[in-house]
Parts: structure tokens; C-alpha cells; sequence
């Protein structure tokens, strides 16, 4: 009899376990999805908030061109308008709070990483954002500048990069502030360094000084947590750790993941070998320099390659591609520990004369890593 009961106990916590449901010692969540919407051809997405707004900016692999789109979330799906189109692989892209955009891409047979910075023109709420670029392109010429797989990430004060060696799976780190020159707008990069010694598609969040970057390891993830401390340009870290599953482990090998940052949570986006897509959500804890889970890992859909960022008020935005090649949107509510459902909350408020900078928590920066073999 207790034989029984033990074995249906077991299999409820199972079952709760991979339906959202699962309790920890801390706290249970689930995401309130809404449908995927269909968005257009294209592989290896990475989107970025437009501050406190329902705008967002998106980098994705199209043939053999990076594009960078702006779009404004509706209820019926996407307005997009096109902003740049780059020949390279591996698109990445963010914006501050302030406006300040940067994005990056791999071109050349050497894979050279180039970084492109312009501003947010006149955004107006309820309509697709348009960048100014002062400069075409920047090349990051150096021999350690050269790599793969590049993530960016911005705030209002500095912009930080992560990308793969060329022939290594080292990961490196650089971080700068964008100074106005005669030239126009530039990154003014510290020397590089190397944040972790194996490691392969790395992305990177900031948020307000404080740093999470993640990478693909051994069939798992590693991550590593970071911050700047007053005064200082040169970021400081914690050790490297691997990301800790507990009983929400990710079926099969984990691939192309992305990372998001809030004051409250860090958002996980990763593929599976087996084509599954999921996001984790958990809390970052930066004097330790651990993450913790809160709950089992989320399921947003099929594909290669997925893109998820959390934004303040607990909307999860997600673009991920197909087997098939097309990008799809989807988006959510976090509900954690008792929430209800509440669909006037699915979508970030973005009244007349609002400024991306009205919100200091808005000034979070995520990213993803595309996989050069996207193409």
C-alpha cells in the first residue's frame, strides 16, 4: 500500500514538474503564453527592449545578410520596419534606456567582429522605432577582436561585449563607452579579456553595472556574474560556475542560449540537439555569485534557435525560427506564486511622450548569441 502511494506521489511530482508546476524551496512560476505569431524568413534572431515601451529591436540571419528591424508590439502582432542590412553572420543587437544602439555581426573569411552604433530617431509611441547610424561600420581591427558568435549589451553608461575565439572555444570579454567624435559616435573599448577558458555561443545581459553572461558547456550551461563597481571601467567577476538543473532538467543537449536581466529575475532562453525551445527563469544573487532556478524550465516552442527577454513588468517576449526557417513571435505573462492571469499586463504600457529613459529599470540590456552556422 505505502509501495502505492509512494509510486503515484512520484509520479504527480513528475507530472507537475513538466507542466509548469513544480514547487522549489522558493517559488513556483509558469508563463501565461499567448499564440505564436508568424513573423518572416529568417534564422538566429536576437531582440532588445526600447526602454519602457512596447517597441523592441530584433537582429536576425537572412541568406547571407544581417538585418536589423524595429517593431512595435500589438495586439494583432508585429509592425516592422527595416533599419540596416549588413552582409556578416552571427547578428546581435541592444539598446539603453537612453536610446544608444549598438549591434554587431562576424564578417570576412577571418571572422572580424564589427560594431555598428547609432541612436533611437524620434521614436513615437505606437509606431515601429528608426535609428540614426553616424557611422557605417566599425571594424574591431585588433587580433583579439577577431572571433565568433559575438552578444552585446548596453546601459546608459557602457557598452559590453562577449564573443568565441576564432579557432578556440575560449570566451572573451570587453567592455567601453560610446564618446561622440569627430568621426561620429564610438566605442572607446578597454583591452580584452578572457572570462572563461571553454565555452561556446556565449550571450551576455547588463543591467544597471551588473553583468550575467552565460555559454553552451559540455551539453549544459555555464554562466558567470560580473559588475562594475563605482568609478571603475573595468568589470569584476565571480568564478565561472555551471548552471545547476536540481529536478528541472533540460531534456537533451542545450544549444544557442540567451539571457536577459531585470531587477528581479534572470531569463534563460536555449534550444535542445532534439529542436525543443525553452526559457528558465531564476534569481541572480550578486554578492555570491550564483543563480538559482525558481521552477522547471518553460517550453515556448520548436526550432534552431530562440531569443527571450524578460522585461520589468514580467512580460516575456520570445522570436525564435523554425525548422523551416521562419520567425515566429510569441509572448507571455510570468505569473509566480499565486499570480493570476491578467491580460491587460501582457503588454508593456507606452504612453504619448513617454521617454525610453522614464524608467531606470528599463535600462537592462540582454542579448543573444546566433550561431554563425545559422546561415
Amino acid at each position: 500500500m505505502w509501495a502505492a502511494g509512494l509510486a503515484a506521489g512520484l509520479g504527480y511530482l513528475i507530472y507537475k514538474g513538466f507542466s509548469g508546476q513544480f514547487l522549489t524551496e522558493k517559488q513556483t512560476y509558469r508563463v501565461d503564453w499567448q499564440p505564436p505569431r508568424g513573423v518572416e524568413p529568417g534564422l538566429a534572431p536576437c531582440l532588445s527592449f526600447v526602454g519602457n515601451t512596447n517597441a523592441v529591436l530584433v537582429a536576425y540571419q537572412q541568406y547571407e545578410k544581417c538585418m536589423l528591424v524595429g517593431c512595435t508590439v500589438t495586439e494583432h502582432g508585429l509592425q516592422l520596419v527595416r533599419l540596416a542590412a549588413i552582409v556578416g553572420v552571427s547578428p546581435t543587437v541592444a539598446v539603453s534606456a537612453s536610446g544608444t544602439v549598438v549591434t554587431a555581426c562576424v564578417c570576412g573569411v577571418i571572422p572580424a567582429i564589427t560594431v555598428r552604433v547609432g541612436v533611437l530617431n524620434g521614436h513615437e509611441p505606437g509606431r515601429p522605432p528608426q535609428v540614426q547610424w553616424d557611422l557605417p561600420v566599425e571594424t574591431r581591427g585588433a587580433t583579439p577582436h577577431y572571433g565568433r558568435n559575438p552578444s552585446v549589451a548596453v546601459d546608459n553608461y557602457r557598452v559590453a561585449e562577449v564573443h568565441q575565439g576564432c579557432l578556440t572555444q575560449r570566451i572573451w570579454f570587453t567592455s567601453g563607452r560610446v564618446e561622440r567624435t569627430r568621426d561620429g559616435l564610438q566605442v572607446q573599448w578597454e583591452p580584452e579579456e578572457q572570462l572563461m577558458d571553454q565555452g561556446m555561443e556565449p550571450a551576455i545581459a547588463l543591467c544597471e553595472g551588473l553583468l550575467v553572461v552565460v555559454a553552451m558547456f559540455r551539453g549544459g550551461l555555464q554562466y558567470r556574474l560580473g559588475s562594475f563597481p563605482s568609478g571603475r571601467a573595468v568589470a569584476a567577476w565571480h568564478p565561472t560556475r555551471r548552471l545547476c538543473w536540481r529536478q528541472h532538467s533540460p531534456p537533451m543537449a542545450v544549444v544557442h542560449p540567451s539571457v536577459s536581466l531585470t531587477k528581479d529575475y534572470v531569463c534563460i532562453g536555449f534550444g535542445s540537439r532534439g529542436g525543443n525551445l525553452h526559457v528558465a527563469i531564476g534569481t541572480a544573487n550578486f554578492q555570491s555569485g550564483d543563480i538559482v532556478l525558481l521552477g522547471p524550465v518553460v517550453q515556448v516552442g520548436v526550432g534552431s534557435s530562440l531569443s527571450a527577454s524578460l522585461h520589468s513588468n514580467r512580460t516575456l517576449y520570445t522570436m525564435f525560427s523554425t525548422p523551416r526557417g521562419q520567425l515566429l513571435w510569441r509572448q507571455g505573462l510570468l505569473l509566480v506564486a499565486g499570480d493570476t492571469p491578467s491580460p491587460a499586463k501582457t503588454q508593456p504600457e507606452d504612453p504619448v511622450g513617454a521617454s525610453s529613459s522614464s524608467s531606470a529599470s528599463s535600462s537592462c540590456s540582454s542579448s543573444s548569441s546566433a550561431s554563425a552556422t545559422a546561415t
